[in-house]
């Protein structure tokens, strides 16, 4: 009976460990300006076809009704373009607002800005401005 319950356990601690989805972070700093400071996780880059996706941490500067917000970005890296698919509001570690775009508002990438420096993180293989 104690190998039965011993063997249930080991099972039960490989199968929770398998089925536990990955949350590491790899929040690199993008940039920053007066008004926020961007992050970008680098485990989170994806591409398929001339689309890079990405996560990315934007902290304000001043303001007392959040803390964060963590936003899912596309990139065109050969347009040099970038659309927001989802952007999340935290207050602490509580969210507190969600938005998914229902179609893509392409934007160009500002060279100088903090655009333009995450576009050169997830676009590292492209032509730099």
């Amino acid at each position: 009976m104690k190998k039965l319950i011993r063997w249930f356990s080991i099972l039960s601690l490989m199968l929770g460990l398998a089925i536990c989805p990955a949350t590491a972070e790899n929040w690199q700093k993008a940039g920053y300006n007066d008004m926020m400071t961007v992050y970008v996780d680098m485990d989170s880059i994806s591409t398929r076809g001339m689309m890079t996706e990405v996560r990315t941490k934007v902290i304000p500067a001043v303001t007392n009704r959040i803390t964060h917000g963590i936003n899912r970005e596309i990139y065109d890296c050969h347009a040099r373009r970038s659309a927001l698919k989802t952007m999340t509001a935290f207050k602490g570690r509580k969210m507190i607002d969600h938005m998914k775009a229902k179609t893509l508002e392409w934007e160009p990438i500002e060279p100088y800005g903090v655009s333009g420096l995450v576009y050169r993180m997830v676009c590292a293989g492209t032509q730099a401005f």
